[in-house]
């Protein structure tokens, strides 16, 4: 990030929250580090542009897409940002990856979903407005993901993910403790994902 102006103090910063953030989720800290990279270069903020991430990703997550369509939607709308408005591509994309929580920003705007995307398409909304609404949403917990019928928090959800993952890693050390190998860990632990 130096290269963009930003400080090593700040760029490690960034870092380092989104490494906290990201701990128990399939997102990468390296996927992370491209797209706030990509957001500062249009910013120069990089506090902002951590914030704009994270918040962007817990959308993308709690719209519950594969990986693939919630990293294409991640490429599209650093694009959009970076060009200060959607196309037409760049919007439904979003709206793959994440229906329900578009609905919710249309909502926090006072308009549908199709107003939404045409006034961003337009500039009657730029991408900087919709990025703060994303994060103000996500810091409310009004962002909300589906489960069995039931709307859940994003905060609940990555506390209730990092419960899953610290439960595989005990029963993991256990098995190794009792002096299984590595193959037959992993064969322990797929069994029991699939019974």
């Amino acid at each position: 990030m130096k290269n963009l102006g930003i400080s090593s103090e700040d760029s490690e910063k960034a870092i380092k929250k989104m490494s906290k953030k990201l701990e128990g989720l399939p997102t990468t800290l390296d996927a992370g580090a491209r797209a706030v990279q990509r957001f500062t270069s249009k910013n120069e903020d990089v506090g902002k542009s951590t914030d704009m991430f994270l918040a962007l990703n817990n959308a993308l997550l709690a719209g519950g897409a594969s990986t693939d369509i919630q990293a294409s939607a991640l490429e599209q709308l650093s694009q959009a940002y970076a060009k200060g408005r959607p196309d037409m591509v760049e919007w439904r994309s979003v709206l793959q990856a994440m229906p329900a929580q578009a609905n919710q920003l249309g909502k926090a705007f006072g308009m549908s979903i199709e107003e939404l995307g045409t006034a961003l398409r337009e500039g009657d909304i730029s991408m900087d407005d919709f990025m703060d609404a994303i994060v103000e949403l996500d810091e409310n917990g009004i962002l909300k993901r589906t489960l069995n019928g039931h709307e859940m928090s994003i905060s609940f959800l990555n506390v209730a993910d990092a419960l899953v993952q610290r439960e595989h890693q005990i029963k993991i050390d256990r098995y190794k403790a009792e002096g299984h190998t590595k193959e037959e860990v992993m064969m322990f632990m797929l069994f029991r994902l699939i019974y």
